[in-house]
Formats: structure tokens, sequence, C-alpha cells
């Protein structure tokens, strides 16, 4: 069995198409340079369906069957959404940060991000500007979808045909359903720190309001993912797809740098085909060091002036799980600064 991992070169022009891959239809951008919105939330088989809710930082999901709350991996059939069963809560930001809940950036980590754990390393919860930016850089519409109340989102100028419909899922608070129909809690990637420790920031709306917000960590929201969007400026780096006999551990090298003043380059990956939950981000590292919150894409390396050595990034995968034949793992350098291309930038992987 051979392990495919494909650094590709892409024209500015395409680069985006090929970013989209089979899953364009299911997203949408909805400003310049913004995330792209996925058109449903996780776990839900069309925009207007609730999907699963999480308890913030949880990765599992619940979705309600018989008046209880059942996990989707089917380890409880009567979950109750409270702070005993939230191992988040009641943490300040310097507590989830050494206990690798939030990275050093405040997010997330990608083991504790449900849009990561369900639909891969593409995706992942939105943070708090881009939130921000969903409300003031969009029209929103009340309006009813099948039966289903809720808010079309819509961008304006040249994304004014996109759209997502997000619908009012209500939330779980112990064992109940609450305000299904009339209310819209999403959580975000970010904690939010006051006096008590015990929150997370959300998007909340109902009929006559949508903004940002915050509430308790153990409270059941759902979650609509977005992926990150190519950068439509700056330089790509091209690659000959290379295969090398099977391994435990994706190994990506980046020679950059530059004699006359810093430079620094983004790392895109992307998947075709592979489950995400095969490669162990967590324990993944660069230039050998462990990846404090674990690695999380896309990656921005620099170098100070006159510095060349390279970054060497190496992620195992779990268990005996492998890349198979039919998969690919893609790598993307964009947004090289300070360095030229073709000249001290080069990629290896392995």
């Amino acid at each position: 069995m051979k392990k495919k991992l494909t650094a590709m070169v892409l024209a500015l022009g395409a680069m985006l198409g090929a970013w989209a891959d089979d899953d364009s239809q299911y997203k949408v951008q909805l400003w310049a340079g913004g995330p792209y919105w996925a058109i449903f939330n996780i776990g839900a088989d069309k925009p207007e369906d609730p999907g699963y809710y999480f308890w913030w930082g949880d990765t599992v999901g619940y979705y309600r069957e018989n008046d209880k709350w059942v996990a989707e991996d089917g380890r409880s059939s009567n979950f109750s959404f409270e702070a005993n069963n939230t191992p988040s809560y009641n943490k300040d930001l310097a507590t989830l940060q050494s206990e690798g809940w939030v990275t050093s950036n405040g997010v997330l980590a990608p083991e504790h991000d449900a849009a990561y754990y369900h639909w891969g390393v593409d995706w992942r919860m939105p943070t708090l500007d881009e939130q921000t930016a969903l409300v003031d850089n969009c029209d929103w519409e009340w309006t009813t979808k099948n039966g289903v109340n809720g808010w079309i989102v819509r961008g304006r100028g040249d994304y004014a045909a996109n759209c997502i419909f997000l619908p009012c899922a209500g939330y779980g608070d112990g064992t109940s359903l609450r305000n299904s129909g009339s209310y819209g809690n999403y959580w975000l990637s970010v904690p939010f720190w006051d006096d008590e420790d015990f929150h997370a920031k959300s998007l909340l709306f109902y009929s006559s309001y949508h903004d940002t917000d915050y509430d308790y960590r153990y409270y059941g929201f759902t979650i609509r993912p977005v992926q990150s969007a190519l950068p439509t400026t700056g330089v790509t780096f091209e690659a000959a797809a290379v295969s090398s006999s099977e391994s435990k551990t994706v190994k990506l090298t980046v020679y950059g740098g530059s004699l006359t003043g810093p430079s620094s380059v983004k790392v895109f990956m992307t998947y075709q085909t592979a489950a995400a939950a095969d490669l162990d981000l967590a324990n993944a590292t660069v230039n050998g060091v462990k990846v404090k919150g674990g690695l999380k894409f896309p990656l921005t390396l620099s170098w100070d002036t006159a510095d060349v050595t390279p970054y060497t990034i190496e992620i195992p995968l779990k268990g005996d799980k492998t890349v198979e034949d039919d998969e690919t793992v893609t790598f993307q350098l964009a947004d090289v600064i300070g360095t030229e291309m073709g000249e001290t930038l080069e990629c290896t992987v392995t």
C-alpha cells in the first residue's frame, strides 16, 4: 500500500476552484476575503434541520429522539446538558490553554473543534471576528423555510446571489430542548472569560434580533462550520506529486527565508476522500517541537533576516491508520512575502 501525498502548484485563477473540490455545492462565500460558510449545521441533512447539539468544546454531538438527548456515537441515550457533564466549564483562559482546550490564539484546538472532528481539517468553528463580519457584512431576512423559522443571511454586491439559512434550532438545557422554532443559538470557537469563567461566545438570534452573544458552556448549541478561503493575492508554490512507501507520519519540509529581510509563507492543507480524523494533529511537531494546542491550518511560517533554516512539519497518523491509494492529502503554499519564488522557496513531501 502506498501513502500518496501531493503538494500542488496552482495558478491563482484556478486555486479557489481546486480548494472547493467536491464540497463546493455545500458552502458559499458571503463577502470578499471572507470564509466559506456551510449551508447546513453539523449533523443536518438540509439547511432547515437543526443537526447535532454540542456543549462548548464537545465533539460528540447529541440529537433529539423520544424527548431525550442521544449521543451521535451511541455512548449515551439520555444525556443532560449541565455543568457536571461539561469539562470545559468553570475554567479560565490560562487553564483552558494549559489543558489543551484552546490554542495560543485563543480558539478551540482542533481536537475540541466539532467542525474539524466531524467534517475534516478544512472545516472549523467560526471565530468572533468572522461572526461579527457575518452580522455586519450581510443582509438578514427573517423567514420560514419548509415550516422552520430562521434567518436568510445574504451577501451584498458581487455576493448577493450567495446566502445561507440559519434555523431557529433552540438549545439544550439539562434534558430539555428549549425555544426550538423561536431562537437560534450557535457556538463560536472563542471562550468568553469574565469573573466567572463559565461562558463562551455565540451567535444569538430571534425574529427581531441577531448578534454575537455569550452563554454558559454547558448549554447544547448548534454549530455552523466555516472553511478558510485561500488568499487571492500573493504567490502560490508548485511542486510535483510524490509518493512514498507506507509510513506512520506525514512529513512536509518547507525551505524558505531571505538574505535581505524577514519573510513568511502560509501553508494550507486539504483532503480529498481521506478521513481527517486519521491525522493526529494534536501530536504534530514543527522542527521536532510538539505544537501546543495542536496543529491547525492555515499555518504561517516566518523567517528573520538572513535565516534560511527549513521548517519540518511532521503529523503522525492515529493507531493503525494509513492514507489509502485513492486518497490525497494536499498542501498549498501561498501569501509568500519577502522571498523570491523559485529561488529560495522549496517544498518537499514524504
